[in-house]
């Protein structure tokens, strides 16, 4: 999904405030970044869905598929489910046990704000309007 140009109210009363694009990569590039991020940071949160995903796979073996194949069925049967947007649900609605603790997306996103400088070593901040050149 893609804007052209900002709404005007009459194309927000319409609710046509996107317009379709097939330039998803910087979209899939994010996602695969979150996805490694909760992986190493907090895989107990997605736990369950990890779980059924290689309960899938096992079953896609279990046919005596070759494993590219097995692969391959066991990605169809994730998409179809929309297990990995189920992944990102997860990880939005994460509660933190006390309130007073950081999410995991918090800290995907204070991590994803830091820069270095490759010349002097300095960290730098992506200001909020900056997050979504990343």
């Amino acid at each position: 999904m893609g804007m052209i140009e900002s709404p005007d109210e009459d194309t927000l009363v319409r609710g046509n405030t996107f317009t379709a694009s097939l330039d998803v990569d910087s979209i899939a590039d994010e996602c695969n970044h979150i996805l490694l991020f909760v992986a190493r940071r907090n895989p107990t949160l997605v736990q369950a869905l990890v779980d059924q995903a290689q309960e899938q796979y096992d079953y896609q073996l279990s046919l005596n598929q070759p494993e590219p194949e097995a692969r391959d069925a066991t990605v169809d049967c994730l998409v179809e489910l929309n297990t990995i947007p189920g992944i990102i649900i997860e990880v939005m609605e994460e509660v933190t046990a006390t309130g007073q603790h950081l999410s995991t997306v918090d800290e995907y996103l204070i991590g994803r704000a830091v820069r270095i400088s490759r010349q002097d070593g300095q960290l730098s901040f992506v200001t909020g309007g900056n997050m979504c050149k990343l």
